[in-house]
């Protein structure tokens, strides 16, 4: 059992690293689940019968394959169909009468249920009637099967919580917290708990210390509840509790399960292929029971009965440990899948891991995915459909399709962005063999109302003249022609800036490719911000270069939203992927004792004085050729620990970054709100620290790289911190690299 333990601890830690450190990941909820398993069964004494190799080479496997298969999903590259669309609102209203016409119908089957005369406490006649069966009972009941509805209408407001629906939030919440009282069963308490868990988690409106709490708070009413629904109010110790409802499945599935002994092939896994038939009189194979018997296990020379026998039991008693391998490799691509698309933000993948979360939680218990497979397949309808409505905008004039940012005023800006001016601001060096193609494939662009402004930084090749031909071809193109030259990247850019007085501008790289769409896609993002205030856009581009093409459909990783995730990056988001309003142009042009990049600098600038966004598109070709210092971004965690131990004679910051920040914030410090600026004042005083005190320091405020704390901890202690090499000087590129 320690070994157990101290696999699926390690398997804990990789997936949550794998996974960019999410505690709500599929692999890292079922590697820690069993690890605190484990770890409680370990503290129990006098264990009998002793645990065998039946269980833990099986959950071994189980665990394995179930983290690989999922982690393994998460790193390839999906699709996600219904990213950033929200549920239709006309099917949202219907879910919700529903919800409201049903709910008498559930206080009438309370009311049969407790005239029944089953018994004098009501707690436990609810009880009573939820583990035998209403029906078995002689009591008609027609309130269940809206429970799918209501959980469904519950999780969909949710989804779309605002000042608006607040109240019909709150009142399914009511409906589906009255059903799980009548039927005194935590699970449904602890499936509406994760769900709504879940949805506010990755809608970032709860923070894991309230998910925490929350926990506490849970635990606390299951032991209450325990008591009420006992029939002789007896009281339940903590210690109890643990042992009955997280390790009793574990001696009972190692003295209790043989594998491959089904009566039926599959009847257990398969459970609804047996059902379906059966209740249409097509077959006279009855249904196993989902249910399972009570047996009598000893913990801590306790005895105690239970019905569940871990999640393995109807894989491992129909198939063997064949059986439990494939499903574990099954389950963990499937969930991995929906853990892929939650990070895309694929609102519908959302939904259906919030729904069916519970039968990862659940899985120290018994299988609730195949064995209830059927109310899984009716959370999958009932949540699919507002969704294919809105996609698809099927009965409505104007539905819910439209990306969560926009709404009301953004959408007239939408609408109208068609007449927006932009101006693109090109920075020439050198740049001949590259210029026409760049050039070309901004004139090919959709969008059509922009101004390329040129200047060039005293080229010795034909840039120039190249210049001064395209401006004469196009009366869009700009060449300015003054005294400034030699002056480096950063202050060159700054210096075009000046030159500009559109609505929007963007920056371009000489050497690179536009998609047709480039402009037209920025724009529309943009237009939907309060521009008021300043913002910035960003997108991807795919790396490609001229012998074989795309090598890479993502140039970066780094989505950098807030100053923790930026300032260990060395870099700020790529310029030539940016858009930015007037605002942030006023912003830029306020000088600077000291330049890096103005990427770096734009950065900077939008998420400690305005706001920056990211669109998930590949919108331009970076070329990668010999001239180039930046590189492509690394993707996998192991690939990024392997170019951090590659790389570890080059320092964890770089100097030209450190000082381009210190000039940064002695401008823009008295403007800047206090997080951003302690978080500053804490990165610029680390090179005097300690690497214990930096460590201490990055994990207290969640300073991290790539979105990964553990990542930025573990280049810390491979790497030299800092070196003052004056020689970066005013013209470092950017590095994308770790």
């Amino acid at each position: 059992m320690l070994y157990l333990c101290l696999f699926c601890a390690i398997m804990l830690v990789v997936s949550f690293l794998c996974s960019k450190e999410s505690p709500l990941a599929p692999a890292v909820l079922m590697s820690g689940l069993w690890f605190v398993c484990t770890l409680i069964y370990m503290l129990y004494e006098g264990i009998h019968p002793a645990i065998g190799t039946k269980f833990l080479l099986n959950m071994g496997l189980w665990v394995g394959c179930f983290c690989l298969s999922a982690l393994t999903m998460q790193s390839l590259r999906v699709r996600a169909s219904f990213k950033d669309i929200l549920p239709s609102a006309t099917a949202r209203n219907i879910y919700f009468y529903i919800s409201l016409a049903t709910l008498p119908l559930l206080g009438y089957d309370v009311y049969r249920i407790l005239n029944a005369g089953l018994g004098s406490n009501p707690f436990h006649v609810l009880r009573i009637a939820n583990i035998h069966g209403v029906e078995q009972l002689g009591i008609e009941t027609t309130s269940v099967a809206f429970g799918v509805v209501w959980l469904v209408a519950y999780i969909l407001e949710l989804l779309c919580y605002s000042k608006e629906n607040r109240w019909r939030v709150f009142f399914l919440l009511a409906i589906n917290l009255f059903y799980a009282t009548v039927s005194m069963s935590k699970m449904v308490f602890l499936t509406i708990f994760l769900a709504t868990v879940i949805i506010l988690f990755y809608r970032k409106r709860i923070k894991m210390r309230t998910i925490v709490v929350g926990l506490a708070a849970l635990f606390i009413g299951f032991m209450v509840l325990q008591t009420v629904r006992d029939h002789h109010r007896d009281k339940v110790t903590t210690k109890d509790f643990i042992a009955l409802y997280t390790i009793s499945a574990i001696p009972a599935f190692e003295r209790y399960v043989e594998p491959q002994s089904s009566k039926h092939w599959g009847e257990n896994t398969f459970r609804l292929a047996y059902a379906v038939p059966y209740k249409l009189g097509f077959s006279a194979i009855e249904p196993v029971d989902p249910l399972l018997g009570f047996v009598q296990v000893t913990i801590d020379r306790r005895v105690y009965r239970t019905n569940v026998y871990t999640t393995l039991f109807p894989f491992y008693k129909d198939f063997g440990t064949a059986g439990v391998v494939v499903a574990a490799l099954f389950l963990g691509l499937l969930f991995g899948y929906l853990f892929k698309l939650v990070q895309q933000k694929d609102c519908f993948a959302l939904t259906l891991y919030a729904l069916l979360g519970i039968a990862l939680v659940m899985q120290f218990m018994e299988d609730i995915f195949f064995t209830t497979l059927s109310a899984n397949i009716q959370y999958m309808i009932f949540a699919l459909i507002p969704f294919f409505i809105s996609k698809y905008h099927l009965f409505e004039k104007k539905d819910s399709s439209v990306p969560l940012a926009v709404s009301g005023q953004a959408e007239e800006a939408q609408l109208s962005f068609a007449t927006q001016s932009v101006d693109i601001l090109i920075a020439t060096y050198n740049g001949e063999a590259y210029l026409d193609a760049q050039i070309t494939s901004i004139i090919n662009q959709t969008h059509s109302q922009w101004r390329l402004i040129l200047h060039d930084d005293g080229s010795c090749d034909n840039t120039v003249n190249l210049c001064c031909k395209w401006m004469q071809t196009d009366s869009r193109i700009v060449f300015v022609e003054d005294d400034m030259a030699h002056q480096g990247v950063a202050a060159h850019f700054i210096t075009l800036l000046r030159y500009s007085n559109a609505d929007y501008v963007m920056f371009a790289d000489q050497d690179d490719i536009w998609l047709p769409d480039k402009i037209e896609m920025m724009l529309a993002s943009i237009v939907k911000k309060d521009n008021r205030i300043p913002q910035a856009v960003f997108s991807n581009a795919f790396l490609w270069n001229e012998k074989d093409g795309i090598t890479a459909p993502r140039n970066t990783l780094s989505y950098p939203r807030t100053l923790e995730s930026l300032l260990f990056l060395n870099a700020g988001v790529q310029g030539a992927a940016s858009i930015f309003n007037s605002a942030m142009r006023n912003i830029l042009l306020q000088p600077l004792a000291y330049y890096a990049m103005h990427d770096h600098v734009l950065a900077l600038a939008a998420i400690t004085l305005g706001q920056i966004d990211y669109i998930d598109y590949s919108l331009f070709y970076y070329r990668q050729h010999a001239g180039n210092v930046t590189g492509k971004a690394p993707g996998s965690f192991m690939k990024k620990c392997l170019l951090l131990w590659r790389n570890r004679a080059m320092p964890v910051v770089c100097f030209a970054h450190y000082e381009g920040l210190k000039a940064f914030y002695a401008v823009h410090k008295h403007t800047m709100n206090e997080h951003n600026k302690v978080l500053i004042e804490i990165f610029l005083a680390l090179p005097e620290m300690s690497c214990g005190q930096r460590i201490s320091k990055i994990i207290r405020h969640r300073f991290n790289l790539f979105g990964s704390t553990a990542l930025l901890i573990g280049k810390i202690m491979i790497r030299p911190y800092f070196k003052f090499n004056k020689s970066d000087g005013n013209s470092t590129r950017r590095i994308s690299g770790i």
